[in-house]
């Protein structure tokens, strides 16, 4: 209230459980209306203005998507601690419920880092949880995860991939080394010069178990394909190459490719 000096607070009017939100402008200074945008996993920004005087909000732009929905799904890890998870998925392709279809997890679970519509109140906690000697919970929780939308019949092992990049790689790499059968397809840890440090992270190191790939495909007696693809001129950022400006475009199509191949969503 600009008259008397006075100020309360208001909640603004979200239609999602999953979203964020941020400050948007507005040229004049001496308003009622207040402009941020808004925009979730299923929605593009969006300005909105809220008026504070009737209550009401109006989309000044947008634009639709339709089509998709989203749902936040919580997993129980092996600690007790609530882990949330953000379900997107087509509207039209929803298969009824307790009939397992094609899901895509992914995962990052390192530095602190959030990915999403919104900041995660459990990310602190769960980040001291997680690192140097318990670094273990990270790859445990991941697991659970994926081991509750299995139990809830909204996949199964046979329809699940997964997916992580950067320090998310070393996540699906431990993961798969301790649950390969959970997945039909796939794509701050201390330091190594102390013996403790390095005898701990030998148990999940996927580089160290590159060895075995060769190995897997000599012994196994099924049909599954055993692939190994490394980028030798890459580098921690290699979807950026300067000499060929669709690169990413290149690769992601080739992982998503093989993903709906795997998972039998390709069209024969």
């Amino acid at each position: 209230d600009t008259n008397n000096s006075t100020w309360h607070k208001t909640r603004l009017p979200i239609p999602e459980a999953i979203y964020s939100l941020g400050t948007a402008k507005n040229a004049e200074y001496a308003t009622t209306k207040y402009r941020y945008t808004y925009s979730s996993m299923t929605t593009p920004k969006q300005t909105v203005e809220y008026d504070f005087i009737s209550n009401k909000t109006a989309i000044l732009k947008e634009t639709p998507v339709p089509h998709y929905d989203r749902e936040r799904v919580e997993a129980t890890a092996s600690d007790g601690t609530t882990i949330p998870m953000s379900v997107i998925y087509r509207k039209d392709k929803k298969k009824a419920e307790g009939q397992p279809q094609a899901l895509h997890l992914y995962g990052y679970g390192s530095y602190e880092a959030s990915f999403g519509a919104s900041f995660l109140i459990l990310s602190r906690r769960k980040y001291e949880a997680a690192k140097y000697l318990t670094k273990m919970t990270t790859f445990t929780d991941f697991i659970a995860c994926a081991e509750h939308l299995v139990a809830t019949k909204v996949t199964s092992p046979s329809h699940m991939t997964c997916e992580g990049v950067s320090a998310g790689g070393l996540l699906i790499g431990a993961v798969l080394n301790m649950r390969p059968d959970l997945f039909t397809a796939w794509a701050e840890w201390g330091n190594p010069n102390e013996l403790k440090y390095f005898t701990y992270m030998l148990q999940y190191s996927p580089f160290h178990l590159c060895v075995q790939v060769a190995k897997l495909r000599d012994l196994k007696t099924d049909n599954n394909q055993v692939l190994f693809k490394i980028d030798l001129d890459g580098g921690h950022c290699a979807h950026l190459n300067v000499n060929d400006r669709y690169h990413f475009l290149k690769e992601k199509t080739v992982n998503l490719s093989f993903l709906l191949d795997q998972l039998k969503c390709l069209e024969k």
